[in-house]
C-alpha cells in the first residue's frame, strides 16, 4: 500500500522531542504482540558533528541502523502496509545500500584527496 495522507494529525501517539521535532522512535511492537526483532545493526559510518536524532544513542561513534521493529513501525506510521515477514529483508537491503553509498563517498574522497 502507499503512504497515507500525512498531516498535523496523521500520528496521535507521536510526540515529537524539542531538541529535533522527532517523533519517539519505538522499537517494540506496542500493543500488539511481534515476532520482529529490535536488534539494531550498527554501520561502519562515522557519527560526525550534530544534534543527533532521539533513536541513536549519545556516545556512540557510529550511526545503528533500525531494528526490523523500528522499520516496520516508520513504514506504519507513515500510511503504508508493509508485512512482517517482509521487514529482515527490507532492512538488509536498506542496510546495504547505505553500506554501499558510504564506500563510494569514502573511495571519491580518497580520489579528491
Amino acid at each position: 500500500g502507499g503512504p497515507g495522507a500525512g498531516g498535523a494529525g496523521a500520528c496521535p501517539s507521536c510526540q515529537a522531542t524539542s531538541a529535533n521535532a522527532m517523533p519517539r522512535i519505538n522499537n517494540t511492537g506496542g500493543a500488539a504482540p511481534s515476532s520482529l526483532s529490535s536488534h539494531r545493526q550498527t554501520s561502519t559510518i562515522p557519527i560526525g558533528p550534530t544534534d543527533l536524532p532521539n533513536h541513536q544513542e549519545k556516545g556512540d561513534a557510529n550511526w545503528k541502523y533500525p531494528s526490523p521493529q523500528m522499520f516496520y513501525n516508520a513504514m506504519k506510521r507513515k500510511g503504508w502496509q508493509p508485512k512482517e515477514e517482509d521487514m529482515d529483508v527490507v532492512v538488509a537491503i536498506h542496510n546495504t545500500v547505505n553500506e554501499r553509498c558510504w564506500h563510494h563517498i569514502m573511495s571519491w574522497e580518497e580520489m579528491h584527496k
